[in-house]
């Protein structure tokens, strides 16, 4: 798998699973996403094939699929990444993909030694702050309308 730079979308595993989403029914993408945040908290486990970039990369489609996401990510989302997002989100869905983005935020994983922890203000941090600020105004205006 080829990384080129510290955006969410900068690797090869992360245009294949745009490419791998945009060939599912939203239901089917909903499926999958799940599965990738159910296997995101098991990283260190031998029968789970992930990279943590994959991860990095679902989250942040999550968070272009929130209504204005794309909008408020501005760079981040691009139009390619466009055809993987979830038409209807829900907030579980966008709370797994904070817990998700929050696990592979530590020292010790993979994509936070490459592209975090040298450079805590750098684009992956960043694009990473900007992604959680997206899904945590989406979870907490959807929780406060459940609430009213």
């Amino acid at each position: 798998m080829g990384t080129w730079g510290p955006g969410p979308f900068d690797s090869d595993g992360a245009r294949d699973l745009i490419d791998f989403m945009a060939q599912r029914s939203p239901d089917e993408r909903r499926h999958a996403f799940h599965g990738i945040f159910a296997d995101a908290m098991r990283l260190s486990d031998d029968d789970v094939d992930l990279h943590p970039s994959d991860v990095i990369a679902a989250v942040a489609l999550i968070a272009m699929s929130v209504p204005g996401g794309p909008e408020q990510l501005g760079e981040i989302a691009t139009e390619k990444a466009a055809a993987g997002i979830v038409a209807g989100l829900d907030p579980q869905l966008a709370t797994e993909a904070l817990v998700a983005l929050a696990a592979m935020s530590v020292p010790g994983n993979d994509w936070y030694d490459t592209w975090i922890e040298d450079d805590p203000e750098g684009e992956a941090a960043q694009s990473a702050q900007a992604v959680t600020e997206v899904l945590r105004v989406f979870v907490s205006e959807s929780d406060g309308r459940r609430a009213g």
